[in-house]
């Protein structure tokens, strides 16, 4: 299940850029 990991990943990493927008 690496994809499943990998969208979370990204999925937290989009977030965080929201944030630092």
């Amino acid at each position: 299940m690496v994809h499943f990991h990998h969208l979370i990943y990204r999925k937290i990493i989009h977030f965080i850029h929201k944030i630092r927008q």
